[in-house]
């Protein structure tokens, strides 16, 4: 049997296409809308690079994802927050990729929401002593402070002021954490990748040491 290297192959990507359909009444027209998106996510690390951060996953085929502005003037949603997920998980001497926190607002009464995300329980893979990634999933948070979590769901009635929250998975790391560099784990403290609090658990790193 021929041997091969470990290093040609990746960490584990959050693997899903994150099939999200929100649709109803538009609020400003009356007329119905539907949203129909995959969402991008995080792509595991190799030997050498860390992974790359909001990318389509290899299922997605030729799409793209729609900026905010766009998907204002069109949905019948406000668009809260895009943002790079900050949950933890990926690290490694080369990080997994970031996935997405996005925050849709509903802009009317009787509006739904269906999703299809797979990886929602096993999370991506790391590789060499690379941490694990997270999942991907959906949080409905409620007018009435009320939360509801779905990885797969139908016709999720939705109300003017419930947030959907659409959270994809960090991808997995490569390597021993404690081999990561001074210089990137800084990197990652000052553009939010990482927390003090989870530098010091997974790394051992404190500002100043």
């Amino acid at each position: 049997m021929p041997t091969i290297s470990p290093v040609l192959f990746p960490a584990g990507n959050f693997a899903s296409i994150c099939g999200t359909n929100v649709g109803g009444p538009h609020p400003d027209t009356g007329r119905h809308y539907t949203i129909v998106e995959p969402q991008v996510g995080g792509w595991g690390a190799w030997q050498g690079s860390d992974g790359p951060s909001g990318q389509f996953s290899g299922f997605h085929g030729e799409t793209f994802n729609c900026p905010a502005e766009i998907a204002e003037a069109r949905y019948g949603l406000g668009v809260d927050q895009i943002a790079l997920n900050a949950e933890p998980g990926g690290e490694g001497e080369w990080r997994g990729g970031k996935g997405i926190d996005v925050h849709y607002r509903v802009r009317a009464n009787n509006n739904f929401f269906s999703v299809g995300y797979t990886r929602s329980r096993i999370p991506p893979w790391g590789v060499s002593g690379g941490l694990d990634g997270s999942t991907n999933y959906v949080e409905l948070r409620r007018t009435d402070g009320t939360s509801e979590r779905f990885a797969f769901a139908t016709n999720v009635v939705v109300n003017e002021g419930d947030i959907i929250r659409l959270v994809t998975g960090n991808g997995g790391g490569y390597g021993e954490p404690k081999n990561r560099s001074t210089e990137a784990i800084e990197s990652d403290l000052k553009n939010d990748y990482l927390t003090p609090e989870r530098a010091r658990e997974i790394y051992g790193y404190s500002a100043g040491s």
